[in-house]
């Protein structure tokens, strides 16, 4: 056959396969008809119900399990936060891969034929840390005002939205993919900036970035007075609340606007809640759930569950819903939801996709089984150095800067935006029973001077406290971050570290520091070990000092879910692999285990490493056992949670 006329037929091809590629996307429109007061899918009235995951709080190989059984309970839809301190960790530097590779989340949502609604932001709240802005937001940039129409702030958004929002754009719905609505910040009437000039240019930009022909919608929670700042014009007004009376919470939308029509949309439906540490574990009936949700799909109205799969705050991501008191939230981020943190399939799930069965056709998919779990039992840790003696060790290894300054540097301007710090003083005289004052310690300090262990700061209180020590003696304050505020006044607020000068018995504003940052993993331990034992008499018992401890898990054949135990251990965190599954604080509660994913885990030696911070359970202070379980405990018998917080989220 001649070159001319094997060119002619894939030229041929082409075009009809490019021409039927425009046909079918021509075809396919979300839009909302207001006079109806529905949306319209392709010419066609359409209702969905919908769950929220967060492609961050799961582990990007089970996102496909997780996607499939929420299709299998009936769902229309996915509802995404795109946080963006998990892209652009460091300004300018931006992470699509791995478990950040957003594009790839959503196209198997696609393949499972489930739609998405997008949360880009650029604020979030979701119990994130910081509501997903990212640290170096304030490193020089003390007075800029978040979520508002400041320039400053403004030419950050607009330089993150310029490279997120040309990734989803192939995704919208309109372009083939599965995006069918954009939300433009996030419940903007809970706070009290109310710029509504900010909230034109946040609209404004995604339109120019994505298309005009998208549905934009903003949340807000289901009372007048947030839909005064939160509504904006040219965007769809929805609202959010939990189980109870969804036609006098749908109501509000009448007050507001007495010629809406609708379409009603729940937002956030809460058929859970979030934890807080030191709170009991917030579940929320099962049965009130269905009966809420049955009332509202026989209204026709569009419901997105909150969490459909919450998952966990992997490493330091979980935030802080308050200030005032401050009150982070745990590493589990389970929310009693349908699918729980390991992705199980609850007597929530099953009674919500019966209530779903009633209104829609549920997908002829295979029944899905949740996963394997296994107990592996008591695992031997052995000490690898105090935190105070190997920083320095680590620092140095690592190639990390230490700073010196005459007064304590914030985090933010170390580079460090979550985790562990290290402040150290010389004393320049003695002190006996003197008091030590940090009144802007974020948000713990765990004292020593030399190897002694003195007691905690807490922003909370106490924020002094006394101490001894001869001049020329270390004082050393490891300074935890435990994430910051997610929502409200308080998210104004987020500089971490010593944020104050420090007072030592009668010298004020005590100067000369130096300070470390850890950014440690398995091999800088281990150095840390052999140097310090070359240099120091680890055959003296430690008190309990901040300390790393390591042990080896062997696993047998494929490796499972499991869950690890801590009893005893007070407050740190854990690595499996060099991968922070997260903090623990078993006797604040209401957590007491950690999930270890299964894909976490190889085959054969898995480096497990604890940092604890207050101290062990442990007779010797150099060995000590944590133990591996097949069943969760995330519901210790503490104080309840109040009923009041549950009145909207973010």
């Amino acid at each position: 056959m001649k070159l001319s006329v094997l060119l002619l037929f894939a030229t041929t091809a082409f075009s009809l396969a490019h021409y039927s590629r425009l046909v079918e996307c021509a075809a396919r429109k979300f839009t909302v008809d207001y006079k109806k007061g529905t949306f319209m899918k392709d010419g066609l009235p359409f209702n969905y119900v919908s769950g929220s995951i967060h492609y961050s709080r799961v582990q990007p190989e089970q996102w496909q399990d997780r996607l499939y059984k929420m299709r299998y309970a009936g769902l229309d839809a996915i509802q995404v936060y795109i946080p963006w301190n998990y892209h652009e960790t460091e300004h300018g530097k931006f992470d699509f891969s791995g478990g950040r590779n957003l594009v790839r989340f959503l196209s198997l949502a696609h393949d499972l034929d489930l739609l998405v609604i997008l949360r880009p932001g650029p604020y979030i709240c979701a119990e994130w840390e910081f509501g997903g802005f990212p640290y170096w937001l304030i490193k020089d940039n003390s007075s800029i005002a978040l979520r508002s129409s400041d320039p400053v702030y403004m030419s950050y958004v607009t330089e993150w939205f310029n490279v997120l929002l040309p990734k989803v754009r192939p995704l919208l719905y309109v372009n083939g993919g599965p995006i069918i609505s954009v939300q433009v910040e996030n419940e903007y009437g809970s706070f009290s900036a109310c710029d509504q000039t900010y909230m034109q240019q946040l609209l404004s930009l995604n339109r120019k970035l994505l298309v005009d022909d998208v549905v934009y919608f903003t949340t807000d929670g289901d009372g007048t007075g947030y839909l005064k700042c939160g509504a904006t014009p040219g965007t769809l007004t929805t609202v959010d609340f939990g189980a109870g009376n969804a036609t006098k919470a749908f109501q509000v939308l009448q007050q507001w606007n007495s010629s809406f029509n609708g379409p009603y949309v729940n937002s956030e439906y809460y058929i859970g809640w979030l934890d807080i540490w030191g709170q009991k574990h917030s579940q929320v009936d099962a049965l009130a759930v269905a009966r809420t949700l049955d009332e509202m799909l026989g209204m026709k109205a569009n419901v997105n569950m909150y969490m459909f799969f919450g998952g966990t705050n992997f490493g330091f991501t979980s935030g802080a819903p308050g200030d005032n008191p401050f009150n982070p939230v745990p590493t589990s981020y389970d929310y009693d939801a349908a699918l729980s943190e390991a992705g199980d399939m609850t007597f929530k799930y099953s009674i919500i996709r019966s209530t779903i069965g009633k209104y829609k056709t549920l997908p002829p998919l295979v029944p899905p089984i949740n996963s394997t779990k296994f107990a592996y039992g008591e695992l031997l840790v052995d000490l690898q150095g105090p935190l105070h003696l190997c920083a320095p060790l680590m620092s140095k290894l690592g190639g990390y800067p230490t700073y010196h300054n005459a007064y304590p540097l914030r985090s933010e301007v170390m580079d460090t935006g979550y985790g562990y710090l290290s402040y150290r003083h010389v004393l320049t005289e003695s002190i006996t029973n003197g008091n030590l004052s940090v009144p802007g310690i974020r948000d713990r300090g765990y004292v020593l001077v030399n190897d002694h262990f003195y007691g905690i700061l807490d922003r909370n209180g106490p924020t002094e406290l006394p101490i001894s020590g001869k001049k020329d003696d270390t004082l050393s304050i490891l300074v935890e971050n435990m994430g910051r505020v997610n929502y409200g006044s308080g998210l104004l607020h987020g500089t971490k570290g010593i944020i104050s000068n420090v007072t030592i018995g009668s010298i004020v504003n005590a100067s000369q520091w130096t300070m470390y940052n850890y950014r440690f993993n398995i091999s800088l331990l281990q150095h840390c070990k052999k140097m310090l034992q070359n240099s120091y008499n680890m055959a003296v018992p430690l008190k309990f000092v901040p300390s790393t401890y390591l042990g080896l898990l062997n696993v047998v054949g494929t490796p499972a879910d499991t869950f690890l135990r801590l009893d005893g251990w007070v407050k740190g965190s854990v690595t499996v692999n060099d991968f922070n599954i997260g903090r623990y604080w078993p006797g604040k509660g209401p957590q007491e285990t950690l999930y270890v994913p299964s894909i976490l885990l190889k085959t054969g030696l898995n480096f497990i490493t604890v940092t604890e911070l207050v101290g062990t359970p442990c007779s010797s202070s150099y060995r000590c056992q944590i133990k591996f379980v097949d069943v969760p405990e995330l519901n210790s018998n503490i104080t309840s949670i109040s009923v009041s917080l549950m009145t909207h989220h973010g």
